[in-house]
């Protein structure tokens, strides 16, 4: 669908066609195309967030985790000039590609939903007796405190997800079933216009 739009769009170019009405309309379908492609690719995320019963459970180095993240993100985080600040963290016993996948979709969503300033992300690391606690907090706009449980839902986009902010509103939901694969949980605080905070369980490796 995108294709034949793209095609078309070329094909009035090349014979000096100028029909404004069209040109819309194949703006439209490209980018109709283009969300459904994400779309897509997302679910297959989800997908494999849910049914991933073939992943490696090994030692893993958070800190090690969130590097392959930034790396992932290296260009949004330039081009936000975002700043990720990583604390003394501990290893633990997961699905490395699962941990970078989740670190990756936090980091992320701080960055789309950033505030006037500067893009801060902090990342640390306290122990319970059974669990560590992950928090990733920013400096971003925050979401509506009405939406702390519903915004880990399928398809669920939090205030500000404004036109301006794609998405398709399955990276939260993802998380979720990643924390939930490791035998943890996750929630998030909000400070509207200051910031929000998400924080997740992992068991700790030196607990039996």
């Amino acid at each position: 669908m995108t294709a034949f739009s793209q095609l078309l769009q070329r094909h009035y170019s090349s014979i000096g066609v100028h029909d404004p009405k069209a040109e819309e309309c194949l703006d439209f379908i490209a980018s109709g195309g283009k969300r459904m492609v994400s779309m897509i690719r997302d679910l297959l995320a989800y997908s494999n967030a849910v049914n991933a019963s073939t992943g490696v459970f090994s030692e893993v180095r958070l800190r090690n985790a969130i590097s392959w993240a930034t790396q992932n993100l290296l260009e949004r985080i330039r081009e936000n000039d975002a700043e990720v600040i990583a604390e003394d963290l501990p290893a633990v016993t997961a699905d490395h590609v699962q941990l970078v996948q989740l670190f990756q979709n936090l980091i992320g969503n701080a960055i789309k939903y950033r505030g006037n300033d500067r893009p801060t992300v902090r990342i640390e690391a306290t122990a319970t007796p059974t669990h560590w606690q992950v928090s990733v907090s920013d400096n971003g706009r925050g979401f509506d405190p009405a939406d702390e449980k519903a915004i880990f839902d399928l398809f669920r986009r939090g205030a500000g997800a404004d036109k301006a902010v794609t998405g398709s509103g399955i990276g939260l939901a993802i998380c979720k079933r990643i924390v939930e694969r490791h035998g943890g949980t996750i929630w998030a605080e909000t400070r509207p216009g200051q910031g929000s905070t998400f924080t997740f369980t992992l068991a700790r490796k030196d607990v039996r």
